[in-house]
């Protein structure tokens, strides 16, 4: 009895079919690495901008109350500012009269030579200085 073509071919899986599955399942996955990283630096990014519209909050508070804007945290956190506004990034306020203020937070979020940087001042507009 003569078996057909087909049936004496060997049934499996060659090298290179699973080392182009491996392939593509790596460039998937890596693919998905990249975005994670992004996403979670967008999330600090948000967090920070949220914290800085607190600090414009607070300003605008104290500025209510005592008749001008403050450069001292200590003075914001008695109006109710967090004492911890984000643990990635660095909060200082930068200047700051009684007509007008500039709070800045900066932080470096993959550990490059870059560093992200926002500002609020006065008006209440969050500005993105630099995008780490």
């Amino acid at each position: 009895m003569r078996q057909s073509r087909a049936a004496q071919t060997r049934a499996g899986v060659s090298f290179i079919e699973l080392s182009i599955v491996l392939l593509i399942i790596a460039l998937l996955t890596l693919g998905g690495l990249v975005k994670v990283r992004e996403a979670k630096k967008n999330a600090c990014r948000i967090r920070a901008t949220v914290a800085l519209e607190d600090v414009h909050r607070m300003e605008i508070l104290h500025a209510a109350v005592h008749s001008g804007y403050t450069a001292d945290f200590a003075a914001l956190r008695s109006l109710g500012l967090a004492e911890n506004l984000d643990p990635l990034y660095r909060f200082e306020l930068i200047s700051s009269d009684p007509e007008a203020f500039t709070c800045s937070a900066a932080a470096n979020l993959d550990g490059d030579a870059q560093v992200d940087s926002l500002a609020v001042n006065e008006t209440g507009v969050v500005l993105t200085l630099v995008k780490d």
